[in-house]
């Protein structure tokens, strides 16, 4: 008598998987992935904020409360044209890229209104946080989803991200 273990094993052996094609992704839901996706990019592409406030150098923060002068702002969907240097912020809000020298965002509500062209950070407790780093959700060239990977519409959605437009699926 087979165990059930033997008896799957040799099930196993004689099953040939489905063909294969690729198949845009409104078509590829409630199909199985025939083989690995790796991301050609990182996700999120570049550092950025994590919430409204101010860019700032880590270094101006640390020390407490402190006026720095602003250079410019950035809202979502732009990016800053100005590098930050010491004593100075880029105004900043969610999504927004990071300046060149920027490696903290301070909240908005732990600043007060300075003089023009200015701001009173009154916290130094943000240094070195609320940014998205580069890649720190997905890694260029990490594996996002495996060969056999059932697609649903999370997986979908993982593909979209990565801008894999026609996955290889099992027909």
């Amino acid at each position: 008598m087979l165990t059930p273990t033997e008896a799957a094993h040799r099930i196993l052996e004689h099953i040939t998987p489905l063909p294969a094609s690729r198949r845009p992704l409104r078509d590829s839901l409630d199909r199985v992935l025939a083989e690995d996706v790796s991301s050609p990019i990182d996700l999120p592409a570049w550092d950025n904020s994590a919430m409204d406030g101010y860019a700032a150098r880590a270094a101006d923060i640390e020390r407490g409360k402190v006026t720095l002068a602003v250079v410019e702002t950035v809202a979502a969907g732009q990016f800053p044209k100005k590098s930050i240097g010491p004593g100075e912020v880029t105004r900043i809000f969610t999504g927004a890229p990071l300046p060149p020298g920027a490696d903290t965002v301070v909240r908005q509500e732990d600043t007060e209104a300075a003089a023009p062209g200015h701001v009173t950070v009154v916290s130094g407790r943000d240094a070195r946080k609320n940014v998205r780093y580069r890649g720190e959700d997905i890694r260029k060239g990490a594996v996002v989803l495996e060969a056999g990977t059932p697609l649903g519409p999370a997986q979908l959605g993982v593909l979209a991200s990565i801008a894999h437009a026609a996955p290889l699926v099992h027909d």
